[in-house]
């Protein structure tokens, strides 16, 4: 017997949220929430997405680098480098994607360009790759400056590409980890609460600074879904995201189910045979 197919649940209400920019998509590419969501803005350490992809790209996650007196002076946030250390490229992913370290993030983008500026060029260059119209980099960490910026959209598009790569994705989605430092092993915690907080939550990269406010790209699956959420420019990014993940889950339980084995062509033949043969059904028709 064919089984009908299932709307469960009552549609649920707009999320209400405090982000300036603000996007919500499935993992179909659905957009399921948006609000400003190609406005540019600053996006503070969520550059460091982009950093992360290019540097796993670049195959460099095996190397070992020895961190420059300019990595090392560049400060605020995360984990201290000493210049002169010799660190992994995987721990100063770590440090970059967990803690937001800044000076990883230009240490990682020496190793693999020779310079920082040199860097941001490719991380450029991957944005117009990815058709990314409302991102301009001049950074490979994200702190305030002029020019650097990005959209709720375009993060959401970074996040789905940074969550392809299981590298990454294990790491973003990893609460504490123990790297290697000159002084011994160093626990470094995930700045992302929503990891032990929210249910489902794989990542992916928060941010925060005095132009962008608070920003939060989040993660999260159930079952065989996963959405992606963007809160730009919050005054508590990680409500936000937790809020519009709610409500694209919500969204997802409403979903027209159809039955194992059902053929729909089957199904549309029978209700044209029951409305040939007189029975109500037909006036669905009129």
């Amino acid at each position: 017997m064919l089984q009908a197919p299932a709307l469960s649940g009552v549609a649920p209400s707009r999320p209400r949220v405090s982000c300036r920019a603000c996007f919500l998509i499935d993992d179909g590419g659905r957009v399921l929430f948006r609000s400003n969501a190609s406005r540019e803005l600053a996006n503070a350490s969520t550059t460091k997405m982009v950093t992360a992809v290019l540097v796993s790209r670049a195959g460099a996650v095996g190397d070992t680098s020895t961190v420059s007196a300019q990595a090392a002076a560049t400060g605020q946030g995360g984990v201290d480098l000493e210049a002169g250390a010799a660190y992994s490229i995987r721990d100063l992913l770590y440090a970059l994607l967990l803690t937001s370290s800044n000076d990883a993030a230009v240490a990682l983008a020496e190793h693999v360009a020779g310079s920082e500026e040199a860097f941001v060029d490719r991380m450029n260059r991957l944005a117009g790759d990815l058709g990314l119209r409302h991102t301009e980099f001049v950074t490979s960490h994200g702190l305030d400056r002029p020019g650097h910026y990005s959209s709720a959209r375009d993060l959401a598009r970074i996040a789905a590409l940074l969550l392809s790569d299981p590298d990454l994705a294990k790491i973003v989605a990893t609460p504490s980890v123990r790297v290697a430092t000159e002084s011994g092993p160093s626990k470094i915690d995930n700045t992302n609460a929503l990891l032990e907080t929210y249910r489902g939550a794989v990542g992916v990269k928060t941010g925060s600074s005095g132009d962008a406010g608070e920003v939060l790209v989040a993660a999260a699956v159930r079952g065989d879904r996963r959405l992606i959420a963007v809160a730009m420019g919050s005054p508590d990014a990680a409500a936000d995201a937790a809020k519009l993940l709610d409500y694209g889950f919500a969204r997802l339980r409403r979903t027209v189910l159809v039955g194992v084995g059902t053929v729909v062509g089957r199904l549309a033949r029978a209700f044209v045979e029951l409305v040939g043969a007189g029975h109500h059904g037909a006036g669905l028709l009129k």
